[in-house]
């Protein structure tokens, strides 16, 4: 017997399985683990990660109203108010203020809403600088129904009051896909049609479907004043976030 004849029993070794050749082979697309960075280490576990953006739990509202400044309200409705009127909890010849909801158990403090929300901090200070001594009222709207929101809207709502909504419209897309979805989007708001819109649209769709419904309700009159892309700005047209302005009033645009 020679060396190099000898050979293991039959069916005591196999051969080995080549993996990694391609999406095509049906054994995998890599040899390896087919990541880079965190996810090609074990004992990481990436969760939401979202490249670096604003997490969506974010960017999303929050549930209910909140005020920055320690007072966050809950939903109020007309249903409700007229209870309170009728349980003579709430006087309807005296004017309706945050007090007064306070009083009536319509509405709650409860700061818990801002923890991971930050878009009235940024907001604030502008308001602030541009209306002078004026009293700010600030709400942050979150998953409650539109006439529930235009409810609050006319409880603070008088001749001498400035209604501001802010929200971005379309998030990430190429430049052709945002422009036609916030064209869309712009179209539904001119027509106070609140139902049409979703988070998709406007990731403030909350509030603004609350005002809509709240301009529906009094006939406002609305005037586009501007629509655009980041791309406008940054020059960079393959991920975009829409950007819209529009003003309401009272009277038909342009009538004092």
């Amino acid at each position: 017997m020679r060396l190099n004849e000898i050979r293991d029993l039959p069916g005591a070794t196999t051969s080995k399985k080549r993996l990694g050749r391609g999406i095509g082979s049906g054994l995998g697309k890599t040899s390896g683990r087919g990541q880079k960075g965190q996810k090609s280490r074990s004992g990481v576990a990436v969760k939401g990660f979202e490249g670096g953006q604003m997490p969506l739990h974010r960017r999303l509202p929050k549930r209910g109203f909140a005020n920055i400044f320690a007072k966050d309200f809950n939903e109020v409705n007309l249903g409700r108010v007229q209870g309170a009127i009728n349980a003579k909890k709430l006087d309807a010849k005296n004017p309706v203020t945050v007090q007064a909801l306070l009083d009536a158990g319509l509405i709650m403090i409860d700061d818990r809403a801002h923890a991971p929300e930050h878009a009235l901090e940024v907001e604030l200070p502008f308001l602030q600088r541009a209306l002078d001594q004026s009293t700010l009222i600030p709400l942050l709207v979150g998953d409650t129904a539109p006439e529930n929101v235009a409810a609050v809207i006319g409880a603070v709502l008088d001749a001498g009051t400035l209604l501001v909504v802010s929200t971005d419209l379309s998030h990430y897309l190429d430049e052709g896909s945002a422009r036609a979805r916030d064209r869309a989007t712009a179209e539904a708001i001119e027509r106070f049609d609140f139902t049409r819109l979703g988070p998709d649209d406007a990731c403030g769709f909350a509030a603004l479907k609350g005002a809509l419904c709240a301009g529906r309700q009094r006939a406002w009159q609305i005037e586009r004043l501007d629509l655009r892309n980041s791309g406008d700005t940054s020059g960079d047209r393959g991920r975009v976030v829409g950007y819209g302005a529009w003003a309401f009033s009272a009277s038909a645009p342009g009538v004092a």
